[in-house]
C-alpha cells in the first residue's frame, strides 16, 4: 500500500513557494493576475485550485512571463505553465532554491531566453513548449482524476482537495461522487 506524505510536507504559507514542488513539477493554469503597489512581490498570479495562495513570480520568472506571453498580464488568464523547484536559485549568496517555468502555453519549440543572473552577468533559460489539451472535456477529465486520486487517500484526503478547488471543480466532480465515496470508502478500510 502506498503512503504519500506529500499533504503533510507542504509548507504553511500564504503563497506559493519554491517547497510545493519538492515532489514534482506541476502544470497549473492561471485564473487572474493582480498588480500590487509594493515594491516586493507586486505581480499576484492567482491559480485555478490554488485559492488563496498565489504565485508571485521572482524577476527571472516574470520576465519569462512577459518575453513569451507579452507584458499585458491581463491577457495570462487561462494560460498554463509548468513550475517547478530549481535548487540551484540563489538570494544573498545562498542556493536557497526557488520557483522556475520549464513549460509555457503557446510555445512551439524550445526559446532560449538570456536573463540577468547576478549583477552584470546572464544565462540561459530554456522555455519548452507546453501541449495543452483544448477539448471542451480536458478539465474536467483533469479534474476527475484529482478527485479520484485525492478520494484513494482516504476521506480527509478528498475533504481537504474539495475544500480547495473552485466551484467549476465541484461541478466537473459531481457526476462521479458515488464512484469517489466507494473509493474513499474502500481506502479507508485498508
Amino acid at each position: 500500500m502506498s503512503m504519500d506524505v506529500t499533504k503533510a510536507i507542504e509548507p504553511r504559507s500564504d503563497q506559493i513557494n519554491a517547497d510545493d514542488f519538492l515532489s514534482g513539477p506541476e502544470t497549473v493554469k492561471i485564473e487572474s493576475v493582480e498588480i500590487k503597489s509594493t515594491p516586493e512581490q507586486p505581480v499576484w498570479i492567482h491559480l485555478v485550485g490554488k485559492k488563496g495562495k498565489p504565485f508571485k513570480p521572482s524577476k527571472t520568472a516574470l520576465r519569462c512571463l512577459a518575453l513569451v506571453w507579452g507584458p499585458d498580464a491581463s491577457k495570462w488568464a487561462g494560460l498554463s505553465m509548468t513550475l517547478y523547484n530549481d535548487p540551484d536559485v540563489t538570494w544573498a549568496g545562498m542556493r536557497v532554491g526557488g520557483i522556475r517555468i520549464s513549460h509555457m502555453e503557446g510555445v512551439t519549440e524550445p526559446r532560449t531566453l538570456m536573463l540577468t543572473k547576478t549583477r552584470g552577468k546572464k544565462a540561459a533559460t530554456v522555455i519548452k513548449p507546453l501541449k495543452v489539451d483544448s477539448s471542451p472535456d480536458a478539465d474536467d477529465t483533469k479534474v476527475q482524476d484529482a478527485a479520484r486520486e485525492s478520494a484513494k487517500k482516504g476521506k480527509a484526503a478528498f475533504t481537504d482537495w474539495w475544500k480547495s478547488v473552485d466551484g467549476n471543480a465541484r461541478d466537473a466532480v459531481k457526476p462521479i461522487m458515488d464512484e469517489l465515496k466507494r473509493l474513499s470508502d474502500e481506502a479507508d478500510a485498508t
